[in-house]
């Protein structure tokens, strides 16, 4: 088994570094999403140019990083002794240098990100899940990762990018060639621990989308006798009638000479520059302001535990449909607690998040499958061989 570090300097060849690596040491951190992979180690006494250099790391061939320099740092711990660190972003950092500008309607989740991904970023490999909500989506040059991340808040899915460049996005959970097994036989003695933390536990969630004009206009029907005009709501494209007459209205940040009304939006009023009768009729006719509110909740959570409730505030929801489905996605998350269990075991490396495992540990009579929310993998070189251990955290199913 060999690892082996590729550094591809701008304009210059591939150049191994892994006899470099101080303390013959390097980790892999995995994270799911734009969080993406970590990659850390330094290089003594390196001759090398590190800055935006490729990084590439490799297990028996197989890359299990692919990521760019963006910072090095260099310290002398002695006379003859150099030490560089470099900082690196992992691959998906692409992701938020390509813009999208696309509108999308009427099409299926599975099929927006199809496309983008087509289009934006072609280079990959695609594993997605059937995801069969309907949705209109409009991209305004935003960035791929946000374009993505809009889709998969709205389906209760997750995504990650991987070092062969194969994109997979999956709900809950996805199977690798089989599911890895834990038990006593292989977690490392005295590193299994058993959690449950309710700070996100929430069986009721409210989601405050958008705010914008209604579709239907609102009436408001007043007298002359006062030059200020409360409205129910705050107004948009106000038309005021003076006696059936029509009469010039602007918002108050964009009075102009021939003004008759300034409309007040924060305070919800029209007033009047004009002098008016008491014997006057005012019609101010108006679009309310409405915001996309809607709410879901476990029932059977309620009657267990009680109502925790919890609240969603996203600008980006413009419709009950989208509002939904981000509400069911988030509680089929929160509604349920769920133990998180952590554990190291030796010569594992190519498990990643999102992926099911199943974990076994009799002593406390746990035997059940677990989604792996964090993964970090640590290699050393012992003289001969590889040490290989992976720190995992899991979530129960």
């Amino acid at each position: 088994m060999s690892l082996q570090v590729l550094l591809t300097p701008p304009g210059g060849p591939t150049v191994e570094v892994t006899e470099y690596l101080a303390d013959g040491r390097i980790s892999l951190g995995r994270g799911l999403g734009g969080s993406g992979a970590t990659c850390s180690f330094s290089l003594v006494n390196y001759p090398g140019v590190v800055s935006l250099a490729e990084v590439l790391v490799t297990w028996d061939g197989a890359p299990i990083y692919r990521g760019q320099v963006v910072r090095r740092k260099r310290t002398a711990p002695g006379d003859t002794v150099t030490i560089l660190t470099p900082d690196c972003e992992d691959a998906v950092t692409r992701m938020r240098r390509r813009l999208v500008a696309r509108i999308y309607e009427g099409q299926r989740a599975d099929a927006i990100v199809a496309d983008l991904l087509a289009r934006y970023m072609p280079e990959v490999a695609r594993v997605i899940p059937s995801l069969t909500a309907v949705m209109d989506m409009t991209y305004n040059y935003v960035t791929l990762e946000e374009a993505i991340n809009r889709i998969a808040e709205s389906t209760g899915a997750d995504w990650l990018l991987h070092p062969n460049d194969t994109f997979r996005m999956f709900v809950e959970t996805w199977d690798g060639h089989a599911v890895p097994v834990y038990d006593p036989a292989n977690i490392l003695e005295g590193s299994f621990t058993d959690e449950v933390a309710n700070q996100a536990f929430a069986n009721r969630v409210w989601v405050l989308g958008a705010k914008q004009a209604a579709e239907s206009y609102k009436t408001q029907i007043f007298s002359g006798a006062s030059s200020v005009f409360p409205l129910a709501y705050e107004p948009n494209y106000t038309q005021v009638k003076v006696n059936g007459v029509s009469r010039k209205v602007h918002l108050k940040e964009n009075r102009q000479a021939d003004t008759e009304f300034i409309v007040d939006k924060k305070r919800k009023a029209v007033e009047s520059l004009i002098s008016l009768e008491p014997s006057d009729t005012v019609e101010i006719r108006y679009r309310p302001t409405i915001e996309v509110v809607d709410y879901f909740e476990d029932s059977g959570s309620i009657r267990t535990y009680g109502l925790y409730e919890t609240v969603i505030k996203d600008r980006k929801i413009t419709d009950k449909a989208a509002a939904r489905q981000r509400g069911r996605a988030a509680l089929r998350r929160s509604a349920t607690q769920r133990p998180v269990f952590s554990w190291q075991t030796d010569g594992e490396w190519d498990v990643y998040p999102g992926q099911r495992v199943r974990l076994r540990w009799p002593q406390w009579g746990i035997d059940q499958y677990c989604r792996l929310t964090d993964v970090g993998v640590n290699f050393q070189w012992l003289g001969d061989r590889w040490r290989v251990v992976a720190s995992l955290t899991g979530e129960g199913l």
